[in-house]
């Protein structure tokens, strides 16, 4: 009987380090992005939908008011470069970038 409460505790252990550790992106960079003129909610939500298919970005923010975005994710999966490429497609051609780690 020990035996199976052993086997039981392992495997359900595992099972759960899967669904957490494959689900859960840890962001590592803060990227904020002082762009030219966003020309609209249906631009700013062209990139927030590209944004929200790339692997390895966990949260992200547009703002039209002050024509930012805000981009938090984890260097090892995704390169600033590719968020730049989204933001060159929509027509954000001048930017500033600075960029703050996240300590977990």
């Amino acid at each position: 009987m020990k035996k199976y409460v052993f086997i039981f505790i392992v495997s359900a252990s595992a099972f759960l380090y899967n669904i957490v550790s494959s689900s859960n992106t840890s962001p590592s960079i803060q990227m904020i992005v002082n762009t030219s003129h966003i020309e609209g909610p249906q631009v700013a939500n062209n990139i927030e939908k590209e944004l929200s298919k790339m692997k390895g970005i966990s949260s992200y923010e547009v703002s039209l008011e002050s024509d930012m975005l805000l981009v938090n994710y984890d260097d090892k999966q995704i390169d600033d470069t590719d968020i730049v490429g989204v933001l060159k497609k929509w027509g954000c051609n001048t930017y500033e970038i600075s960029f703050n780690p996240i300590f977990n």
